[in-house]
């Protein structure tokens, strides 16, 4: 619900980060708000030969910043007293797109400090985009992951009675390597249930 077009504290404005990043992406498909929100700062001269230099307020990408970050390409700063500190942004490498929304920061170290911190650890992770980018997972590396994600590295009475997710060792690493795909979202279930088959272990 918007009652203004500068987002100031009113009971009838409000919106949630949901929304706010459902605005983001679509702003960022536009190539003149892509390329704006990029921009650090800039002098613009008047016909009367005044001049002015407009300043982002986005930290991260102030190259004089404590809290410069190379990969951000963006968004927008915002604070009010009722939302606090707040901001928007995109970041990227090497075609790996991120967008972080951070609302009710108290401090410009929650604000910009945490938001370079996260951006940093997830672009900057060994495993870009595969759990086994170099099928160098084994069947034992697989079974261990397996076991700790279902708490099986806790053995119960009643895990016991119930079972282990491999009692016969029967479990192989292309088993192993289509759950843990499957289990984070790195392969529809038809393709592990593919690979599953391909193996001769469809159970």
């Amino acid at each position: 619900s918007f009652v203004n077009p500068e987002g100031w504290d009113d009971k009838n404005h409000y919106s949630t980060a949901s929304d706010m990043c459902l605005i983001a992406r679509e702003a960022l498909t536009n190539v003149h708000i892509a390329e704006a929100v990029k921009i650090n700062n800039r002098n613009f001269t008047f016909a009367s030969g005044q001049w002015i230099k407009w300043q982002n307020t986005n930290q991260l990408i102030n190259p004089d910043s404590e809290y410069y970050c190379k990969y951000a390409t963006g968004m927008k700063t915002g604070s009010t007293y009722s939302a606090g500190k707040c901001l928007v942004t995109s970041a990227e490498k090497n075609g790996r797109k991120l967008l972080l929304l951070v609302y009710g920061a108290k401090t410009d170290e929650d604000r910009f400090g945490t938001s370079k911190k996260i951006i940093e650890l997830i672009l900057n992770a060994p495993v870009t985009g595969d759990v086994d980018f170099d099928a160098k997972i084994t069947a034992s590396d697989a079974r261990t992951v397996l076991r700790a994600s279902v708490s099986l590295e806790k053995i119960t009475a009643d895990l016991k009675k119930r079972g282990d997710i491999d009692k016969d060792k029967s479990l192989t690493a292309t088993d192993a390597r289509a759950i843990l795909r499957l289990s984070v979202g790195l392969s529809p279930l038809s393709d592990a249930k593919a690979a599953l088959v391909t193996d001769g272990n469809a159970n």
